[in-house]
């Protein structure tokens, strides 16, 4: 968050020296426009033969365009470089706003994934307590079904519920370890 502030920051820097460097590039150029209107002037009344084009006045114009020339061509180098420089930054910008919202995303999704993984602990826990009820209700019932031994339809009938409890709480108990197994290589 902060590189993507600073970039910001950076942005807004850039953008006001590019401005800048557009308001010093236009003055330069009305600044060209008029030596160049000037120079023309000189032109026009050195063929009237009122000066020589090896006047000081006509010289020192020329030079002074010559170098206006050159600093309006500096200035469009330098606007072209902000302006490139501009991009980039903005091009990061755009990256890092990514990169963080990439990041969230995943810190959900493994938020998700470790309540699932909880969660199901929990039943695989909860399934075993009922198992291990179950043996112990089973084991009761055979114990009570053996001293009562005019009982032998009730004790295979006891032996018999006993039996699908526990193949129930099996079963149930291998399908939930294959979940935490499937979650926990995703997590």
């Amino acid at each position: 968050q902060s590189q993507l502030n600073e970039l910001q920051k950076d942005h807004e820097v850039l953008q006001v020296t590019l401005t800048k460097r557009q308001k010093e590039l236009e003055t330069s150029e009305s600044q060209r426009l008029q030596l160049t209107q000037d120079v023309e002037r000189l032109r026009q009344e050195l063929e009237l033969g009122a000066h020589v084009t090896s006047s000081k006045q006509y010289q020192n114009l020329a030079n002074q365009m010559q170098q206006m020339q050159s600093q309006n061509h500096d200035y469009r180098l330098a606007v072209q470089h902000l302006q490139r420089d501009s991009d980039l930054a903005l091009i990061l910008q755009r990256e890092t706003v990514v990169k963080v919202e990439g990041g969230e995303a995943a810190e959900r999704a493994w938020r998700r994934a470790e309540s699932r993984l909880q969660e199901a602990e929990q039943r695989n826990n909860k399934l075993r307590q009922e198992r291990d009820q179950a043996k112990a209700e089973a084991a009761t019932a055979v114990g009570d079904a053996s001293k009562d031994k005019n009982s032998s339809g009730r004790k295979a009938a006891a032996a018999e519920e006993t039996e699908q409890l526990i193949e129930l709480v099996k079963k149930e108990s291998s399908i939930l370890k294959i979940e935490l197994d499937r979650l926990r290589a995703g997590v």
